[in-house]
């Protein structure tokens, strides 16, 4: 144990701790895979799996116990939160401290193994005196001043003041190092293969983000994590599914060549023959013809952008639940074979923490729509669409839902809206549209 300051508990060192773990026995998959124990493995179940179970976590929330993070303090009678919340929290934690003792190295990453997911490691060839109780990640990530020059990091920018900000954006960043999914992430050039269209370098000047981001300090880009697809026709859902990859294309049809293989995950549209609605049925049909060669999502440093390649225009916006509420962005056309950014995570989390700190009244939104062939500005509600896209990124809604946890809640009086219908003619504006195709 390392010394502390008079009327403070001893600090634990993680290391000592861990081994004192691995040679206890006490936690099923933590164990010594050599006699000369310098080897051993840790369970590293992913948290968004669903048969995750209290005993996946064991190893993690023993580590706050022993740091004296868990239980938190509260007054007699105040229940504790529930632990499942706080999960992810203790992961990130345990994962920031094992890294940041440099008295382990990482020999395999077996964490996306369905029945087995661990990972192994090795006790660090190079000896080190004693380990420094003064330099764990978690601390010096929480207690670091505001940085200098450029654009503060989003978590840093009020510095001391900022800290109850500071917190729910250094569990995200940490959390958005790649390893709840299994691999660090990829650079940006390196995220998906290059698709053969021509980029015209103008395109993003009207979009949310700048090309080439300026550099953070404690930055690191989001891993994709998860990403919920929802396909609806006419309000009608009609495929759900989950993005993985750093990169996804929506098709209609047969894949095209230039996304086959292991390139970007394919998210193929159903067909809709199952329309009762003939009417519906043929102009749907129509659209997601000219979809073709696809519509492409990719993660680039802290943006999401989108490529439309098909002739089918496509509109975009981002907002909160399906309703009438007014959408944190404007809606606005896709251009054909030009990349364009539609989310901003950075800026999503700097809202987050303003409305975590009660300086912002509304939740932020993350909730991003694509309409097909119609403009989202229309007067109609976006469920009315004969082709929408939602996606939810699962980091931003995660990370929303523990704030709510907290107690922290806006009126957003969206989902209580009424909405009337529009008197344009759905048909009409389709008919126009398919014109315009030729």
């Amino acid at each position: 144990m390392a010394s502390a300051p008079e009327g403070r508990p001893p600090r634990v060192l993680f290391g000592e701790w861990l081994l004192q773990q691995v040679s206890s026995g006490r936690y099923e998959g933590l164990c010594w895979l050599n006699e000369a124990r310098t080897r051993f493995r840790v369970p590293w179940k992913h948290f968004a799996r669903r048969d995750l179970s209290e005993a996946d976590a064991r190893i993690f929330k023993a580590w706050a116990v022993a740091r004296g993070r868990w239980p938190p303090s509260r007054l007699e009678g105040d229940q504790l939160p529930p632990e499942a919340a706080e999960r992810a929290g203790w992961k990130t934690n345990f994962r920031c401290a094992l890294k940041s003792t440099r008295r382990f190295v990482m020999l395999r990453d077996n964490s996306t193994d369905p029945a087995d997911p661990h990972k192994v490691f090795e006790l660090s060839p190079t000896p080190r005196g004693r380990e420094d109780p003064g330099v764990e990640e978690e601390d010096a990530l929480q207690d670091a001043p505001p940085t200098q020059g450029g654009a503060p990091t989003p978590f840093l920018a009020g510095g001391a003041a900022a800290a109850p900000c500071g917190d729910i954006l250094l569990e995200a960043l940490q959390s958005c190092l790649g390893e709840e999914w299994g691999a660090d992430p990829a650079p940006p050039q390196a995220l998906g293969p290059a698709l053969p269209v021509e980029v015209s370098p103008a395109c993003t000047a009207e979009g949310v983000l700048s090309p080439e981001p300026p550099a953070r300090a404690l930055m690191t880009e989001p891993s994709p994590g998860v990403l919920d697809v929802t396909i609806m026709y006419k309000g009608r859902t009609v495929l759900q599914e989950v993005v993985g990859r750093p990169s996804c294309v929506f098709l209609y049809g047969p894949p095209s060549p230039a996304v086959a293989g292991a390139g970007p995950q394919q998210v193929a549209f159903p067909s809709p023959a199952e329309l009762a609605d003939q009417q519906q049925l043929r102009y749907t049909e129509e659209l997601l013809r000219h979809v073709a060669p696809g519509l492409q999502l990719e993660l680039r440093g802290w943006g999401l952008w989108a490529l439309r390649m098909g002739k089918c225009k496509v509109y975009w916006e981002v907002g909160g639940p399906l309703g009438c509420d007014r959408p944190c962005s404007p809606a606005r056309p896709l251009a054909r074979n030009c990349h364009t950014p539609i989310f901003d995570f950075s800026t999503f989390f700097q809202e987050l923490a303003e409305f975590r700190a009660r300086r912002r009244k509304d939740s932020p939104r993350y909730t991003i729509y694509l309409g097909f062939g119609q403009d989202l500005s229309a007067s109609r509600p976006k469920d009315k669409s004969l082709v929408l896209v939602k996606l939810e990124p699962w980091l931003c809604r995660a990370h929303l839902e523990g704030v709510q946890r907290e107690g922290v809640s806006s009126l957003d009086g969206g989902s209580l809206s009424l909405c009337l219908s529009s008197t344009n003619s759905l048909y009409d504006d389709i008919e126009r549209f398919l014109m315009e195709l030729g």
